[in-house]
This record gives C-alpha cells, structure tokens and sequence, in this order.
C-alpha cells in the first residue's frame, strides 16, 4: 500500500478543516511507516490510538459547523464520524488479532470515501446557509 497523498480534489475551502485533514492523513501514513520499518517510539498501535483521538477532535469541529447551520444530515454523518473512531480503537487494540496495515488502509479508504462522499456536501451546504 502506497502512502496516502493529499490531492486537490479532497480540498472543501475550509482552511481549518482541510488542514485538520491533512493532519488526518500524515498521521496515517506515520502509523504505515512505523509498521514497515519498526520505527523506535511508540508502537503502530498507540499511533492509531492518537489517530483516533485527533479524528474524534476533528469531528468535533465538523459537527459544530453542522450544529450551527441546521445541516440536515447532521446525526447520519455524526454516526459515520462514531463508527470510524469505534472500529479503530477497537482494532488497534493488542488483542484484536488485525494487522496494524489493515487498519490502516480501512482509514485510508474510510478518510477519502467520507472527505469526498460527505464533508464536500456538508461543507458545500454550509456555505450557502453561512452566505444567505
């Protein structure tokens, strides 16, 4: 598995979220290069622990913005956010029996089908409602 690359197309406006998403996906790709190379420091596991911990951060700003405007979606895409944080601490756990790359790519796949699949509408969204 490749490192995963910040592209354009991922990019919502918000400079503060689609930093925070860039953050997201450095420290994924710092969890799959201590796994390969056995990097000394903490172990790929507590990466992913500190992953989760930044999403949840991260979600919490998103869902404020969703808060503030009414977005429609607010509890669907909340439950997305849950979901993520919920399998990642679960699997990043010693006895959990996953591989530390699996989980990875399960975010790298879950970052970039939820950044393009519902924070580039959420945000679209907010934006009319802020500009209105």
């Amino acid at each position: 598995m490749e490192p995963l690359r910040w592209e354009p197309r991922f990019e919502c406006g918000d400079s503060v979220i689609d930093f925070q998403h860039q953050v997201l996906f450095a420290l994924v790709n710092e969890v799959h290069c201590a796994a390969i190379e056995g990097d000394v420091g903490p172990s790929p596991r507590e990466m992913l622990a500190g992953f989760a911990r930044y999403a949840r951060m991260h979600f919490v700003r998103e869902e404020e913005l969703m808060r503030a405007t009414g977005y429609p979606d607010l509890e669907p895409h909340r439950r997305e956010h849950d979901a993520l944080c919920d399998e990642i601490t679960r699997l990043s756990a010693p006895d959990s029996g996953v591989e530390v790359l699996d989980v990875c790519a399960l975010a790298y796949d879950w970052l970039v089908q939820h950044i393009v699949g519902a924070d580039l509408p959420m945000i679209e969204y907010v934006r009319r409602e802020t500009a209105a």
